[in-house]
């Protein structure tokens, strides 16, 4: 069981990596933006990150940025 624990992560890894990657572009390296997309609502329940979620989306960090991102590259 540990060494099959140990693979999913390794898989696990890899696939968040390409795809924090990704985010972490289209955001111009905002990890706090990221971070705030990409936890799922149990972590933020289970962690108490509901205020930071919600400042996050107060100050229209998230909104503001796909915006800015989308006019960039010209997706709509």
């Amino acid at each position: 069981p540990c060494l099959e624990l140990l693979g999913r992560i390794k898989r696990v890894r890899r696939q968040f990596g390409k795809i924090a990657s990704e985010v972490l572009d289209i955001f111009d390296g905002d990890t706090g933006a990221v971070f705030g997309l990409l936890a799922s609502d149990e972590a933020i329940d289970k962690f108490n990150l509901g205020e930071y979620q919600r400042s996050l989306k107060q100050g229209g960090v998230i909104f503001s940025h796909s915006r800015q991102k989308q006019r960039l590259y010209g997706v709509n």
